[in-house]
């Protein structure tokens, strides 16, 4: 999608200014910038780096945040037991079994 975006980066200069044409290739920019944004943003959420800093208890709570703020919509998060801490060695080993290999 980056290379996309630069190719039209690319055809727009060779383009004349205020064209229809140019005009057309930056809202298609436009739109191909906004796509890669969103795709970040989709990342990150398949796996916040809040998991790997705090624990998953933290993740949620943030994640849970962002849904707020994006949807408007009251979230409650609710759990059983007590949140359990890993030690570093044994959480790199927990962290490692949901990572791509």
């Amino acid at each position: 999608m980056i290379i996309l975006s630069r190719h039209i980066d690319e055809l727009i200069s060779t383009q004349p200014k205020r064209s229809k044409m140019s005009r057309s290739l930056e809202d298609l920019r436009t739109e191909v910038d906004k796509i890669i944004s969103q795709v970040r943003r989709f990342t990150q959420d398949l796996r916040p780096p809040t998991l790997d800093y705090l624990g998953l208890l933290p993740a949620l709570r943030e994640l849970i945040t962002q849904f707020e703020h994006q949807s408007a919509v009251k979230t409650d998060l609710k759990t059983i037991g007590e949140e359990t801490k890993f030690a570093p060695k044994r959480k790199c080993l927990f962290i490692g079994l949901f990572r791509r290999r």
